[in-house]
């Protein structure tokens, strides 16, 4: 798995919900090129699942 390869840790900084959709900001740090990074997941959630998720800087 990735995150045992590289030794990965996801660490929250905040959670909003803007429109339909909810964006976590986290510091991903780990033995991998250009950690630490600041990453965006958005994603929407449909009956408490997750219907679409874009991950960017």
């Amino acid at each position: 798995m990735a995150l045992d390869r590289y030794s990965a840790t996801i660490t929250p900084k905040s959670l909003l919900s803007v429109d339909d959709s909810v964006l976590l900001t986290a510091l991903v740090s780990g033995n991998f090129p250009g950690s630490p990074i600041d990453l965006t997941f958005r994603f929407r959630l449909v009956d408490g699942l997750i219907d679409r998720l874009e991950i960017g800087q």
